[in-house]
């Protein structure tokens, strides 16, 4: 057993330091920032994407407060598009996640922020993310 991780019966946790996110898969198209029991979700929808030839990077933020603002940073500078995914709260992890974009000066023209609630289909995300590849 690593040291960052712990046993709890047969399921080993990843514990971490507190404030940082997570990495779980590489792409260089679109990232997915999963808050919570969102992020199997983004992973689900990462197999999808990348059926169409659409690279996406999953990351678990793992918490709200504080974010991980090296994270952020990292994701907006490689990737066109920065999809939050939560289950749906107004003024929560999606506005917070905004709001540091924002005050940081990552929202350059370059990167589109989407919030994405879990109400909210995802199909506007797709059809919005094909248009781009058709251009």
């Amino acid at each position: 057993m690593s040291a960052g991780s712990c046993a709890l019966g047969l399921t080993t946790v990843y514990v971490g330091q507190i404030g940082k996110g997570l990495t779980l898969v590489e792409g260089k198209d679109v990232a997915l920032l999963g808050y919570g029991t969102m992020v199997q979700n983004c992973l689900r929808a990462q197999t999808l994407l990348s059926k169409l030839g659409i690279e996406v990077t999953v990351a678990d933020a793992r918490f709200c407060k504080p974010l991980d603002m090296k994270l952020l940073r990292q994701l907006c500078k490689n990737h066109a598009f920065l999809v939050t995914v939560e289950e749906g709260s107004i003024g929560g992890f999606g506005s917070h996640v905004s709001q540091f974009i924002a005050l940081d000066g990552q929202l350059d023209g370059r990167t589109k922020v989407i919030s994405h609630m879990q109400i909210i289909p995802i199909r506007l995300f797709l059809l919005e993310t094909n248009a781009l590849y058709a251009s």
